[in-house]
């Protein structure tokens, strides 16, 4: 597996972790070692990074079921005991922390789905350090999210190259996915502090439940959002697993252009089906014989109501959306007539902007 630079934190981390599993690694490794056969192919899988696409997923089983999907040896591997005792053998000679940590996730998951002390259920390879976030919209809809309190920096994704039309044009982060890149962020990350970016897990209410932005639409433009769905096969069951921001649609479906956050990996600039989340036609899960024609993609237009104002400081505010909470860039105050005016929107106060204690000035 590739190697990565250790911090100290993050070692720390993963020794508490293999020292909660080291009397279950005493008792069982020579047993690990009795069965060479899965050892070997185990191990073989192991090596060939397969366990990096975990980080894709902000959902431990739809990481897990996706691989399944893509490895015939891993589900088979899943399917066997001895798997359970080889992963031992592998968590106590694994050097690197971030492989290590791989090992425990794919361990736990196959005693029962529970993760390892201290992880999370979001990005559970990643080190410790989310908390639960109730993140409530100016309309007073809330949604389930994640902040991210660690200091750790993923590494990058190690099979990019997979995807040919795929341009890495943002940093891996611990501190958002995809889902709040495109329905929050909008896409304006770079901006913002790393420690007020928040993990949107549950994307759904963003497009189901009112008020919404959201419209679907058959044919997109440029800043509409993409959503990604499995097919409908058990393991899939057409969850949304990815979603996007629409940068060009010249040159047909297949030639579109979106740019996602790739789980905890980079941003990514990529044609339409070029990336790991679209789902392809395959052999259907309960009869082989059949041809499952896989996934699909939806498209949103989002139609912004920018009738709330957050103050930044005594010369900025910024515009958010009433419905998805969207943030514009700042916004440009100036003093004229007796008035406080914004140059970029036009919204304007005969009240000083910025009084004492206040956050949000309704339009």
């Amino acid at each position: 597996m590739k190697r990565t630079a250790k911090t100290i934190s993050f070692v720390l981390v993963v020794s508490f972790i293999v020292m909660a599993y080291s009397p279950h690694i005493s008792a069982m490794e020579d047993s690990s070692r009795t069965n060479s056969e899965n050892y070997c192919r185990t191990k073989s899988l192991v090596d060939s990074g397969i366990l990096y696409d975990i980080g894709l997923y902000s959902d431990v089983t739809l990481a897990m079921e996706m691989l399944k999907n893509k490895s015939k040896e891993f589900e088979e591997l899943c399917s066997e005991r001895e798997t359970v005792l080889t992963l031992l053998e592998l968590i106590r000679l694994e050097k690197d922390s971030f492989p290590k940590y791989l090992l425990i996730t794919w361990y736990e998951y196959l005693r029962g789905g529970t993760l390892a002390p201290g992880a999370s259920s979001v990005f559970p390879c990643a080190p410790s350090g989310y908390q639960d976030y109730s993140l409530r919209l100016p309309s007073g809809k809330t949604i389930a999210a994640l902040k991210y309190i660690g200091s750790q920096t993923p590494e990058e994704y190690p099979h990019e190259s997979k995807f040919p039309s795929a341009n890495r044009v943002g940093p891996p982060s611990f501190y958002y996915n995809c889902h709040a890149y495109a329905w929050y962020y909008g896409g304006n990350v770079s901006c913002l502090p790393q420690s007020e970016l928040l993990v949107v897990n549950w994307v759904y209410p963003y497009f189901t439940t009112d008020p919404t932005c959201a419209t679907k639409v058959t044919i997109p433009s440029p800043g509409d959002i993409v959503i990604y769905k499995g097919c409908q096969c058990p393991s899939k069951n057409g969850r949304v697993t990815h979603s996007g921001i629409i940068v060009s649609v010249s040159g047909g479906e297949s030639n579109r252009i979106v740019r996602s956050k790739w789980g905890y990996y980079g941003t990514y600039i990529h044609k339409l089906y070029d990336c790991p989340y679209y789902d392809p036609p395959h052999p259907a899960e309960d009869n082989p014989h059949i041809l499952c024609p896989g996934g699909t993609v939806e498209y949103y237009r989002l139609s912004h109501d920018f009738r709330s104002y957050e103050y930044l400081n005594p010369a900025y505010h910024r515009a958010n959306c009433y419905n998805c909470g969207k943030k514009t860039l700042p916004h440009y105050f100036f003093f004229s007539g007796g008035r406080y005016i914004c140059s970029d929107c036009g919204y304007s106060t005969t009240e000083p902007v910025f009084p004492q204690g206040s956050e949000i000035d309704e339009r």
